[in-house]
C-alpha cells in the first residue's frame, strides 16, 4: 500500500498528462504483463502443489483469502487498461493502471512467503522426518545428519517467527531421531542432534518462549547423555552433560522451573562409559554448576540436585572440585554468595 501509494502521488503530481499514443502504449503493455506474471506464478505454485502429493496443500494454497485477494487485485491490474484503452482514459486511467500493476507486484512477495510457509511449516519438517526415519532404517548415516542439520535450520526459522507449535514438535522429532540413532549406534549423527539440541535451545530461551516448549528438549539431552555413555561415546556423553548444564543454567535464570527440573534429572549418575573419570567429573561439576543457579533462582530444586550428587562418589566429588569453584566464581563473580549457600546446604545433607 505504502509503495502504491507513493508511486499515485509521483505520477499525480509529476507527470499528470501522458500523450495519447504513449498512453495506449502503456495501457496494453501493463495488461498483457500482468496477465503473463499472473500465469507464470500460478503454474509455478501448482506445479509445487502437485510436487507435494498432499491434497490439502491445495486448498491451503489456492483457496485462502490472501490468494483470493491477490487473484482480484490482479484481475483489475489486467482489465482496467483494457477501459482506459475503450474510453480513452489516457490521463486517469494510466496513472491508475500503473499504481496497481505496482502493488500487484508488491503483493507477490507475500503470496511468495505464504506459499513457502505452507511448503516448509505445514509439509515440509513432516516429510524430513520421514526421510530420516528411512535413511536411518536404510543405515545412510550421511543422509541422517543432513536432514538433522535441515530440520535445525527449519526450527530456527520457526523460532524467528514465534511459530511455538511447529518448534515444539521438531524438538520431538529431534528426540525420536536420537533414540533411533542411539540404537542403530549412529555416533556421527549422536553428536548432530545434541549440537542441534543445544543451538535450539538456546535461541527459545532468548527469545523468551513458555516452559513447556523447552521442557521436552531437556528431557531428550538426558536421554542423549544416557545412551551416549551406556554405547561408551565418552566424547558425546560428555557433550550432552555441558549442554545439559547450559541449557539448565540459562533456563533456571529465566525461571523455568520445568525445564531446569529436566536438565537436572538429565545429570544423574550413570555407571558406564568404562567408569570414564572425565565423564564423571563433568557430570558432578555440571550438576553442582546447576545447584548454585537453582540456589540463587529456584531454590526448590536445590534439594534435588543434592540428593543426585550423592550418588557419585564423595572421593569424585572432593576430585572434581579442585580449582572448579575458583573458575566458577571468575565465570559468575554476581554467584559467590549462592556457591557458599550451596555448599552449605550439601555438607549439610
Amino acid at each position: 500500500m505504502i509503495i502504491a501509494i507513493a508511486v499515485f502521488l509521483i505520477l499525480y503530481y509529476c507527470y499528470p498528462d501522458t500523450e495519447q499514443d504513449n498512453a495506449r502504449y502503456l495501457l496494453s503493455a501493463i495488461s498483457q504483463g500482468l496477465a503473463a506474471l499472473l500465469a507464470l506464478v500460478f503454474t509455478i505454485t501448482l506445479v509445487v502443489v502437485q510436487m507435494t502429493r498432499r491434497y490439502t496443500v491445495t486448498k491451503m494454497i489456492i483457496l485462502n483469502s490472501g490468494t483470493k485477494f491477490l487473484m482480484l487485485v490482479f484481475g483489475t491490474g489486467i482489465i482496467l487498461p483494457l477501459f482506459a484503452l475503450k474510453f480513452g482514459w489516457f490521463c486517469v486511467g494510466v496513472n491508475l493502471s500503473i499504481v496497481i500493476a505496482c502493488f500487484c507486484i508488491a503483493l507477490l512477495l507475500p503470496f511468495l512467503k505464504n506459499v513457502s510457509d505452507v511448503l516448509i511449516y505445514d509439509i515440509g519438517y513432516v516429510n524430513l522426518y520421514g526421510e530420516i526415519t528411512d535413511a536411518i532404517k536404510s543405515e545412510n548415516e550421511a543422509k541422517t545428519v543432513q536432514g538433522i542439520i535441515d530440520l535445525e535450520s527449519i526450527c530456527k526459522d520457526a523460532i524467528k517467527e514465534s511459530r511455538e507449535e511447529t518448534i515444539s514438535e521438531i524438538i520431538d522429532f529431534l528426540s525420536e531421531i536420537g533414540e533411533k540413532t542411539i540404537e542403530t549406534k549412529f555416533e556421527h549423527a549422536t553428536f548432530s542432534v545434541i549440537k542441534r539440541l543445544k543451538n535450539i535451545g538456546i535461541d527459545v530461551i532468548e527469545k523468551g518462549f513458555e516452559d513447556s516448549t523447552l521442557l521436552f528438549l531437556a528431557g531428550a539431552l538426558g536421554d542423549l547423555r544416557t545412551g551416549s555413555a551406556k554405547n561408551e561415546w565418552e566424547h558425546k556423553a560428555i557433550l550432552a552433560t555441558l549442554v545439559l548444564k547450559e541449557i539448565g543454567c540459562k533456563a533456571a535464570k529465566k525461571k523455568l522451573m520445568l525445564t531446569t527440573d529436566r536438565a537436572i534429572g538429565g545429570l544423574q549418575h550413570v555407571a558406564s562409559v568404562m567408569e570414564g573419570i572425565e565423564f564423571n567429573r563433568q557430570s558432578v561439576q555440571s550438576l553442582y554448576c546447576l545447584g548454585v543457579f537453582a540456589t540463587e533462582y529456584l531454590p526448590s530444586l536445590v534439594d534435588r540436585v543434592i540428593k543426585l550428587l550423592k550418588e557419585f562418589e564423595r572421593s569424585l566429588i572432593t576430585y572434581s572440585m579442585i580449582n572448579w569453584e575458583e573458575s566458577f566464581v571468575r565465570e559468575y563473580p554476581n554467584l559467590k554468595s549462592a556457591l557458599e549457600e550451596f555448599k552449605r546446604r550439601y555438607n549439610e545433607g
